[in-house]
């Protein structure tokens, strides 16, 4: 990296993995969102990198399954989208990989777009397994499974808005697969028929934090956490562990600084009678000294494509 002159960069991860069917078949590729972040902090904005991206088995240090090599460009904001799975193989095969067989994690490297020296940025469990892709290499035994998403077109802002210290309904607007008679959805509520479901979800959130440019400073921080809740019976079926974020705000010319968080849970849990479960969010955030903090669902972006901000997937076991 030294040869390039460009300081080494890190991503804050918006969104793990996630799905899509098209044309009733299973799609090799998972999407991937991220923000490039230099050393110090500052995001990347309209830069050009190279991702060598590797599925690694077992472990962090596992053997590679698959390795590929991504170039994009970032927007104003930092972020880039791409889907794993269709860039340059290097090794392997990405519709080989069997999903099933243990725990598998993702190496991201990264250099600009001239360069050839690859930086590590991370390398991080994929712990909400791309379902579509599983079926596709698990037994016949898997007769009803379900994706949903909350979707929203290039730009647009996310449709879930988070109220503070209350648990919101994130919006799940579209239904990327359903198969089998035990899974379906209306609106934002998920009905399953009895029997015994394993339950993957993410959700990104973020928050403004204001700089103050009269010498004042303030401590803002906030809690966040998922939950799927059985709303037949009113019980909590699910609960993710809390994340608790905290900024030091000094001066900084007035300047407002976007944030961003990510949020997963994962479990079984057994339903004895036909129930209407939802995901659902709560952030509880605090301010002390002057200014507010704003906070919301994801940071919207221009990416030219629709951009996912969450994802729940749902397996009926047995």
């Amino acid at each position: 990296m030294k040869k390039t002159n460009v300081a080494p960069a890190r991503f804050i991860f918006l969104i793990s993995i996630t799905s899509s069917i098209i044309q009733a078949q299973v799609p090799q590729a998972v999407n991937y969102q991220a923000v490039a972040r230099t050393a110090s902090g500052a995001v990347m904005p309209n830069q050009s990198v190279n991702l060598r991206l590797s599925i690694r088995d077992l472990t962090s240090t596992g053997a590679i399954e698959y390795q590929e090599i991504d170039t994009t460009t970032t927007n104003q904001f930092g972020l880039f989208s791409i889907a794993i799975g269709t860039g340059s193989v290097v090794q392997g095969s990405f519709s080989s990989i069997d999903w099933g067989n243990g725990d598998k994690y993702l190496q991201v490297e990264m250099t600009p777009s001239s360069g050839s020296n690859y930086v590590a940025m991370g390398n991080s469990q994929l712990i909400s397994v791309p379902y579509a892709l599983y079926a596709k290499t698990a037994s016949n035994s898997w007769t009803n499974y379900a994706s949903y998403d909350e979707r929203v077109p290039s730009g647009y802002p996310p449709y879930t808005i988070l109220t503070d210290s209350a648990w919101s309904v994130r919006s799940l607007n579209i239904t990327e697969m359903q198969v089998g008679n035990a899974i379906s959805k209306t609106g934002n509520d998920i009905s399953l028929q009895p029997g015994i479901y394993h339950i993957t979800a993410t959700a990104p959130w973020g928050w403004d934090i204001p700089y103050n440019s009269n010498l004042q400073s303030g401590f803002p921080s906030a809690r966040t956490m998922l939950r799927v809740m059985n709303t037949t019976n009113n019980t909590v079926l699910l609960l993710s562990p809390s994340q608790t974020v905290m900024e030091t705000r000094g001066t900084l010319n007035g300047s407002i600084l976007h944030e961003t968080y990510s949020l997963q849970l994962e479990g079984e849990i057994t339903i004895t009678t036909t129930s209407t479960i939802e995901l659902q969010h709560l952030i509880k955030s605090i301010s002390y000294g002057s200014g507010p903090v704003n906070y919301d669902a994801g940071i919207a972006a221009s990416l030219g494509q629709d951009e996912i901000y969450a994802t729940i997937h749902i397996q009926k076991i047995n």
